[in-house]
């Protein structure tokens, strides 16, 4: 079984991103880790075979929040062994209506992303930076007063409503993935 590390909880776009370039592994494991220090920590000691880590995105450069990736990669005995880019499209859901809306959660970068979207149409929600968009889908099926922000199939693995869709700022983002390991060729 070929073990990747990523970003968890279940539905975050490193996962998407780890899926997508492990496509024909026949046997993949997703190891779901709270911080992008994990997934280097979890390849590091052999609890899986590779990590999926967000490099930068083609509106904001760097992925630096809430922790520098490049940082990790160069202080790290793992090498880069290959890359993903993956389409990256923002929708607003939860359990109930917008009006039920008290509370965003999402990544920051996210927030970053839709920050002009939540001031026009959220000017009074609290924003809430979490670890990953699936964290704050997480919270939102559990808490009708959250909103979420993320990837579409989100709102499947959760059980949420789409209530907007593409609420990112600018037109279409791509976010680029390092795919690390201990070998320097995968």
């Amino acid at each position: 079984m070929t073990k990747v590390a990523a970003l968890g909880p279940r539905g975050s776009f490193s996962e998407k991103a780890a899926r997508k370039h492990f496509k024909r592994s026949e046997n993949l494991g997703i190891v779901y880790a709270k911080s992008f220090s994990e997934i280097f920590d979890l390849v590091e000691t052999g609890k899986a075979n590779y990590g999926v880590v967000p490099l930068e995105d083609s509106n904001e450069g760097d992925i630096c929040q809430p922790e520098d990736t490049l940082v990790l990669l160069k202080d790290s005995t793992l090498y880069m062994v290959g890359e993903e880019y993956l389409n990256v499209n923002h929708n607003l859901f939860g359990k109930g209506s917008e009006n039920d809306i008290k509370v965003i959660a999402t990544h920051p970068k996210i927030l970053s992303h839709c920050k002009d979207f939540i001031k026009n149409y959220f000017p009074d929600v609290q924003k809430m930076a979490v670890q990953s968009s699936a964290e704050g889908a997480r919270l939102a099926s559990e808490d009708p007063s959250y909103g979420a922000i993320g990837d579409k199939r989100l709102a499947e693995i959760y059980g949420l409503n789409i209530l907007r869709r593409e609420v990112h700022d600018k037109g279409q983002q791509v976010t680029r993935f390092a795919v690390v390991g201990k070998k320097e060729n995968l």
